[in-house]
């Protein structure tokens, strides 16, 4: 039985591979890699743009809170109200002003506002990728 396999098999020519048949499989494997590796960056720029535009309303919130407690809005509202007052005694305003300022609140909705930014333009550059 098995001579009758051998003399069988014996008879049969192989089939020879293209030149080219490995580069084609490592190009194959290379573009789903990079499809692949696309396929997460999308995902997670996707949901860091999401996040950081959830994230920019108590952000803002935090802002406006801090500007009405600080009293900024007041004492702003008060240099363009009574101008002379402003002018003759524009160290002291500009002082409170700069004092009653909510820096960590800004500086808060800032950062959250370029991740935002920062997470959109990186999630529009690789799906872009994909259309290519």
């Amino acid at each position: 039985m098995q001579d009758d396999f051998h003399q069988l098999f014996s008879r049969i020519t192989r089939p020879i591979p293209p030149a080219d048949l490995l580069a084609k499989i490592m190009q194959r494997v290379n573009r789903l890699q990079r499809v692949q590796s696309l396929r997460w960056r999308i995902g997670f720029f996707a949901t860091a743009t999401m996040a950081s535009l959830v994230a920019f309303v108590p952000a803002y919130q935090n802002v406006h809170t801090a500007f009405v407690e600080s009293g900024f809005m007041s004492f702003f509202s008060l240099a363009f109200s009574d101008l002379g007052a402003t002018a003759s005694h524009w160290q002291s305003v500009s002082f409170a002003l700069a004092e009653s300022f909510p820096v960590i609140g800004i500086v808060m909705l800032l950062s959250v506002v370029l991740v935002f930014l920062e997470s959109l333009k990186y999630f529009m550059r690789n799906v872009s990728l994909i259309t290519t």
